[in-house]
C-alpha cells in the first residue's frame, strides 16, 4: 500500500486500517505528540542541547512508532488491564499512544534516562494525559505491581522478563513488541523453564502495521510461566 503524503494523512489512514475509532481530540493529541518529538529530535540533530529520541521523522515516525504501538491496542484492550507499566519507555512508545486510547487505564511510563524522562513529563503535560505518570527510575527499583507490563525495543526477553515478573499481579501479563517470529522463538527458547509444559501461557500475536512491510508481533507472556 502506498504511504499517504502528510503526517496527518498517514495517521488517519493508519488508524482507519487498524479499525481504531478516534475523536478529533485524540487525533490532535497524536499530532501534537509527533511535533514534540520532532522538536526535541531537531535540537539534538543540530548539536544543540537536546535529545535524540527516535531515528525517524514525519510519516515514517507515525508508521514505525505510533501505528506500530497502536497495532497492539485491540489485544491489550482484551486483556482489560487497570494498570500498565511501560518499561524503558524512551520517547513514550508504546505507552503514550496506548494511553490516548485507554483513558480509563492507569499508565506509568518508566524511563531511567533523565533527559528522556524530562521529555515524557513534558509530553504528558502538553497532551493532558491525566491517566499517565512518568517515573525516572530503573526497572530494578520498582516496588509496586501492575497487571500488564509492556515494552518495545527494550531488550531480550531473557534479560527483561525476570525483572518484570516480580512486579506482576496474580493474573498479570507481560506484553513485548517484537519483530520476526523466528527471532521470537529463539528468545523464548532461551528463557528459563519448560516451554513445552507452559506453552498455554505464551501467545505470539501477529500484528499488521499499516504501510510497514516488516514482520511484527506482540508476545503475551502469562504470570505462571516465570514463577
Amino acid at each position: 500500500m502506498k504511504t499517504p503524503g502528510t503526517v496527518e494523512e498517514t495517521l488517519t489512514a493508519g488508524l482507519e486500517e487498524l479499525g481504531i475509532g478516534y475523536t478529533g481530540t485524540q487525533l490532535d493529541m497524536l499530532l501534537r505528540y509527533e511535533r514534540e518529538i520532532a522538536f526535541w529530535n531537531s535540537s539534538w540533530e543540530k548539536g544543540k542541547p537536546g535529545i535524540g529520541l527516535v531515528r525517524a521523522e514525519g510519516p515514517e515516525l507515525i508508521i514505525r512508532h505510533v501505528l506500530d504501538s497502536l497495532a497492539g491496542l485491540s489485544v491489550i484492550r482484551d486483556l482489560a488491564p487497570t494498570a500498565i507499566l511501560d518499561a524503558g519507555s524512551g520517547a513514550g512508545f508504546p505507552g503514550i499512544p496506548l494511553s490516548v486510547f485507554l483513558p480509563h487505564t492507569r499508565c506509568v511510563l518508566l524511563e531511567r534516562a533523565g533527559r528522556k524522562a524530562a521529555f515524557l513529563c513534558n509530553a504528558v503535560t502538553i497532551l493532558g494525559l491525566a491517566n499517565t505518570a512518568v517515573r525516572e527510575q530503573s526497572l530494578e527499583s520498582v516496588r509496586d505491581t501492575f497487571d500488564l507490563i509492556i515494552f518495545r525495543a527494550f531488550g531480550k526477553l531473557r534479560d527483561i522478563v525476570p525483572l518484570c515478573s516480580p512486579l506482576l499481579t496474580g493474573s498479570g501479563r507481560i506484553g513485548a513488541y517484537k519483530g520476526k517470529r523466528e527471532a521470537i522463538e529463539e528468545e523464548l527458547g532461551m528463557l528459563q523453564g519448560s516451554m513445552d509444559e507452559d506453552r498455554d501461557y505464551v501467545r505470539i500475536v501477529p500484528l499488521k502495521v499499516p504501510f510497514l512491510p516488516e514482520e511484527r508481533h506482540l508476545v503475551i507472556l502469562g504470570f505462571p510461566l516465570f514463577r
